[in-house]
C-alpha cells in the first residue's frame, strides 16, 4: 500500500492508502530563479498602470496593505523589496497596514516577524469605528467603511497572496481592501447568508460570483494605486508576480493560479482525505473549513472527509466558537443562520461547515481536545491513519462509527477491501490550494 505525505502544521504526516487511491495536487511550478528581481521587474513593468516610481512622488505618505499571519506569504521579503524599490524617492513615508479583516489581531512579535524589525506598521481593527471612514456606497447600497490610514494616504499599495478561495473564487486583488481593511459592518454585509449560499459563490469562479462582484465594486470606490499579487508553490517559493491595476493584474493572476490548481475527476469519491495546507493556514479550526470545503467538492453524498489540520491556535475564540456552542446539531445551527435577518461575525464559516455536514461525516486529526472537536460536530481521531480506518468502517457499517482499537488486526483486510472499490478514495495533500472538481 502506497504512502502519501500530507501537509500538517510546520511539517508533514504520512498516510498509508489503498492501492488505486487518487492523489490530487496542484501542478508543480518551480520557484522563480530570482524572486527579488521578479518582484522589482513587476513594479517597473506593471499590468495596466504606470510603474511604481512614476506613481509615487517625493514626500508622499504611502499606505501599503499586507496580508495577516494566516497567509503563507513571504511578506517580510516583499516588504524589504518594496522599501528597496522606493528608497531613492526623497521624503517618502511608508506605513504598512496588516489587513486582518475580521481575524484575530497579531502580537507585536508576530507583526515584527511579518513586516521585518523596525518597520512602521499596525494591524487593521475592523471594530474600531473611530479609525474607519466612509468612502461611499455600492450600487446595491452597501456602505463601504475603510481604515483611515488607507483613506488618507497620498498613495496606496496592496500586497496579496493569490490562491483558490472557497467563496470569493480566488483571494488577492480587491480582497486586500475589502474585507482586508474594511469595517466590520461592511465585512458582515458581503458575507451574508444569502450571498454565501448562492450557487455561484464558490471556488475558482470570479465572473458572476456575487461575493467577488460586491468586493470588486466596494474596492473600486477607493482602489489601490498598485496591486501586487503573488503566487507560491508547496515549497512556499514564489512562482508568479502579478502587479498593476487591481482588476487587470488580479484576473491575470487568477488565470495563472487556476491553471495550476485545477484537478478534474470523473466521479465523486466516498472518502476524501484533505489537509488545510499546513502552517499558517491550518493554525485554527476556523481556517480548516477551507480544506473541508475543497474536499466536499468531490465527495459523494453521505461520504466521509478525513482532515489533517493541526489547529495549534484552537478554534479560535470569537463568533465561530460561540455559534458552534449555541446549537445541538449542525442542522439546527444552519437553520438558525439562514433564518436570521442580520449577519454575525464569523457566521459564514459556520454556515459553510454546517452545509458540508449535511452530507458528510468528518473525521479530524488535530491538536485540539476531544470536547473542542465534538463541539464542532466533528469526529476526533488520534491519527490521520485512524481517521481513514474509521471512515472505511463507518461506510461499511452503513453510517455507524464504532470506536476502533489502534492496531486492529482487521486493518489490512479493510485496506485490501477498499483497494477493490471501483471508486477509490481521493487525497488532497495540499488541501485548499487544490481546485478539484467533477467534470460532469
Amino acid at each position: 500500500m502506497p504512502d502519501v505525505k500530507l501537509q500538517y502544521g510546520k511539517g508533514t504526516v504520512r498516510l498509508a492508502v489503498p492501492d488505486g487511491a487518487r492523489v490530487l495536487e496542484p501542478r508543480f511550478a518551480p520557484g522563480l530563479p530570482d524572486e527579488r528581481a521578479a518582484v522589482l521587474d513587476a513594479l517597473r513593468q506593471p499590468i495596466g498602470c504606470r510603474p511604481l516610481d512614476e506613481i509615487l512622488r517625493p514626500g508622499d505618505d504611502v499606505c501599503v496593505v499586507v496580508p495577516d499571519r494566516t497567509r503563507p506569504l513571504p511578506t517580510s521579503r516583499l516588504v524589504a523589496w518594496i522599501k528597496e524599490a522606493t528608497a531613492a524617492i526623497p521624503g517618502l513615508r511608508l506605513f504598512f497596514l496588516v489587513g486582518t479583516g475580521a481575524h484575530q489581531p497579531s502580537t507585536p512579535d508576530e507583526r515584527a516577524e511579518l513586516l521585518g524589525p523596525g518597520t512602521p506598521g499596525a494591524d487593521h481593527d475592523a471594530r474600531d469605528t473611530a479609525n474607519l471612514e466612509l468612502v461611499g456606497h455600492t450600487g446595491s447600497g452597501l456602505a463601504v467603511w475603510l481604515n483611515h490610514r488607507y483613506v488618507r494616504a497620498d498613495r496606496r499599495i496592496t500586497i496579496s497572496l493569490l490562491e483558490p478561495h472557497f467563496f470569493a473564487g480566488f483571494s488577492g486583488g480587491p480582497k486586500a481592501v475589502v474585507p482586508g481593511i474594511a469595517g466590520l459592518d461592511t465585512i458582515l454585509n458581503i458575507h451574508s447568508a444569502r450571498l454565501i449560499g448562492h450557487p455561484a459563490t464558490t471556488w475558482g469562479r470570479v465572473e458572476d460570483n456575487p461575493v467577488q462582484t460586491d468586493i470588486a465594486e466596494a474596492c473600486a470606490l477607493l482602489p489601490p494605486d498598485l496591486s501586487i499579487n503573488v503566487a507560491i508553490n508547496r515549497r512556499r517559493e514564489i512562482v508568479g508576480v502579478f502587479a498593476g491595476d487591481v482588476r487587470l493584474a488580479h484576473r491575470q493572476g487568477c488565470g495563472f493560479v487556476g491553471d495550476l490548481a485545477l484537478c478534474p475527476v470523473d466521479h465523486p469519491f466516498p472518502i476524501v482525505i484533505t489537509t488545510n495546507g499546513g502552517w499558517p493556514l491550518d493554525q485554527n479550526l476556523y481556517q480548516t473549513v477551507k480544506g473541508l470545503s475543497a474536499a466536499a467538492r468531490i465527495l459523494a453524498p453521505g461520504g466521509c472527509i478525513v482532515a489533517a489540520s493541526e489547529c495549534r491556535l484552537g478554534l479560535p475564540a470569537g463568533g465561530f466558537a460561540s455559534m458552534l456552542r449555541s446549537a445541538a446539531t449542525p442542522e439546527e445551527l444552519l437553520a438558525e443562520i439562514l433564518a436570521r435577518p442580520d449577519t454575525r461575525a464569523d457566521q459564514w464559516q459556520a454556515q459553510v461547515l454546517c452545509s458540508i455536514l449535511q452530507r458528510a461525516t468528518v473525521f479530524l486529526y488535530s491538536s485540539l481536545g476531544v470536547a473542542e472537536v465534538t463541539g464542532a460536530f466533528l469526529q476526533p481521531v488520534a491519527s490521520v491513519q485512524e481517521g481513514l480506518e474509521q471512515a472505511m468502517r463507518h461506510l461499511a457499517k452503513g453510517g455507524e462509527t464504532p470506536s476502533l482499537p489502534r492496531g486492529s488486526s482487521s486493518e489490512s483486510r479493510l485496506m485490501k477491501a477498499w483497494t477493490k472499490q471501483e471508486k477509490p478514495i481521493a487525497v488532497l495533500p495540499q488541501g485548499p490550494f487544490t481546485l478539484p472538481y467533477v467534470r460532469s
